[in-house]
């Protein structure tokens, strides 16, 4: 009778690489398909694909890797370099689930929107939930000022503050608190050009802002907030979507990293 006991793991194994891939793959065709073109987006895209020819050609793949010993080094190597960064994005992805919202003693004098992506002129899921909560945030502070920072993503004739500031109108925000940042194109140009408008009205390093963003972004913002200047930060997160929350955490996670690498050079 033959003993299956050495090969049902590997079947699982088998299985659940397969599976991995599967779900990799078709997460990013739909966001594709959609028009979202990030890092995010295209890391577990082309990983899936990865790992699901890989289970194809699984038979190939041992083969060459037993048919040389510096085969089984590279393929070793290769392994623990992918588990120990894997290791790195699970934790990643827990320390940004245990960010809280900031809270300051003193009312935010404005509030700063930040902007995360406005396909086809039209807010996306992720800032839909941001643009909601700094309706909510401008009816907790009526007296604070409201600027919407994002600019012009590439093939659109609008900006990512022109959609967000129609789209807080719309909702009833009034039109003389909205201050419009057009020139941005990541976090820390957001803050650093909403830091000139806010100049401009008086506002300045002491006083207190507050942050709207999506909850995963936050601990990013409020660290390039603190590096440009600012001493009393409040935040506020939006939840993020879950259709989009495994694509917009990896484009976090590979944002954060990049900050870390420019802010210790």
């Amino acid at each position: 009778m033959p003993n299956h006991s050495s090969t049902l793991p590997q079947h699982r194994i088998g299985a659940a690489i397969l599976v991995t891939g599967l779900i990799l793959f078709l997460d990013g065709s739909v966001l594709l398909a959609n028009g979202t073109r990030h890092l995010g987006v295209w890391l577990p895209f082309w990983g899936g694909l990865a790992l699901c020819l890989g289970y194809w050609q699984r038979q190939r793949l041992a083969t060459w890797r037993a048919a040389r010993r510096w085969h089984r080094r590279l393929w070793n190597w290769g392994a623990a370099g992918l588990i120990a960064w894997l290791i790195s994005v699970l934790l990643f992805f827990i320390f940004i689930q245990g960010a809280h919202d900031r809270t300051e003693h003193s009312a935010p004098r404005a509030l700063i929107v930040l902007g995360s992506g406005s396909p086809e002129c039209r807010p996306s899921a992720t800032l839909a939930a941001r643009l909601e909560l700094a309706r909510q945030q401008a009816i907790r502070w009526p007296q604070a000022w409201i600027i919407v920072s994002g600019g012009r993503d590439d093939g659109l004739a609008c900006s990512e503050a022109e959609v967000m500031a129609d789209s807080l109108r719309a909702a009833g925000v009034a039109t003389a608190r909205i201050i419009l940042e057009t020139a941005s194109r990541n976090t820390a140009e957001n803050l650093a050009y909403s830091s000139r408008l806010l100049g401009a009205r008086g506002i300045v390093a002491s006083d207190t802002i507050m942050l709207v963003s999506s909850d995963f972004h936050l601990p990013r913002a409020y660290w390039i907030a603190q590096q440009a200047g600012w001493h009393s930060v409040a935040t506020a997160g939006a939840p993020t979507p879950p259709s989009v929350r495994l694509n917009a955490w990896l484009r976090e996670y590979f944002s954060f990293v990049k900050a870390c690498y420019y802010h210790g050079k």
